[in-house]
């Protein structure tokens, strides 16, 4: 931008020289002469002058570094914003995003605790600690995307890798949670001081062979907890038949009962003082019209 400004500008006071200076009367090649100089030493200037101007974007940390001496060819560097103009020979102007980005690396095998190998699919959200943008650079001296390929993935996996060796298959199912949850404390402990990680996922799975293990296992624990509920069932149903007799039992003794002492109580009222009146009760006012003796005849009453 600068050596396109720095052109224009010989090329302007080139014209305006040679136009203040032309006459059609006299013929003299010398203000073209001059104008002519003057756009080839600003073409000149233009293509060696050393300065160079660049806008640090939003959500980018600048970086304006000089290139000449100690910390591996960079002595010292500024952090920088806006519109930044510097010297193409002797200092770098670095832009590096400092917005959350989204990572998802390739399987690897790890081994956990016991020796069963395991697959992880790494991802996670990260973004750089801005205080430490510079630093990073220097020891890097790549590209964000660079040192995530990289520093980045080399860290991560071999924190998820240290932690798998100190959980065993079944820990790492059972309690997948407290995994994900020792994973995340360790990684961000080893990347700290460039990175901050969040979202981090293992995606962890077992090969398999054990896969199918642990899947038949869960299986049978699932019809055992099936049938042992299944037995709770028919037990309570059971319980209710016996339950249900044993109330229908009941209620025909308790109906004994009373109908025993119903009559226990009737046959002590039934005097035979109560038998003559229900006799008298019932008398139809008719006396019998045959009388039956001791002897061996019968007589009849004729009333």
């Amino acid at each position: 931008m600068i050596a396109t400004v720095l052109f224009g500008l010989f090329a302007l006071i080139a014209i305006a020289y040679a136009f203040r200076n032309f006459n059609l009367f006299k013929v003299n090649s010398r203000p073209w002469i001059i104008a002519i100089g003057l756009v080839a030493t600003g073409l000149v200037l233009a293509l060696v002058q050393p300065f160079a101007i660049e806008k640090i974007d939003v959500a980018h940390v600048g970086l304006k570094i000089n290139l000449i001496g100690d910390e591996r060819g960079m002595s010292n560097y500024q952090y920088r914003t806006g519109w930044v103009i510097y010297n193409t020979y002797t200092e770098e102007v670095v832009e590096i995003p400092s917005s959350q980005q989204h990572v998802e690396y390739e399987p690897v095998t790890v081994f956990t605790k016991g020796g069963f190998a395991a697959q992880i699919a790494p991802s996670f959200n990260y973004e750089i600690v801005p205080d430490h943008a510079g630093a990073m650079y220097v020891s890097q001296r790549k590209s964000l995307e660079e040192v995530r390929d990289t520093w980045l993935y080399t860290a991560a996996v071999g924190a998820m890798n240290d932690v798998v060796n100190r959980w065993s298959v079944d820990d790492i199912f059972n309690k997948r949670e407290i995994f994900e949850t020792e994973v995340m404390a360790e990684v961000n402990m080893r990347v700290g001081k460039w990175f901050t990680l969040s979202q981090i996922r293992t995606n962890i799975t077992p090969p398999q062979a054990l896969a199918d293990a642990i899947n038949g296992k869960t299986r049978a624990i699932q019809e055992a907890q099936q049938m042992e509920a299944n037995n709770r069932t028919i037990q309570m149903k059971n319980l209710n038949r016996i339950m249900e007799a044993r109330g229908d039992s009941a209620e025909k003794v308790i109906r004994a009962k009373g109908t025993a002492e119903a009559m226990r109580i009737q046959k002590e009222e039934i005097t035979a003082l109560y038998v003559e009146y229900l006799k008298v009760q019932t008398w139809d006012g008719k006396n019998p019209t045959t009388l039956v003796t001791d002897g061996s005849s019968t007589s009849v009453m004729v009333k």
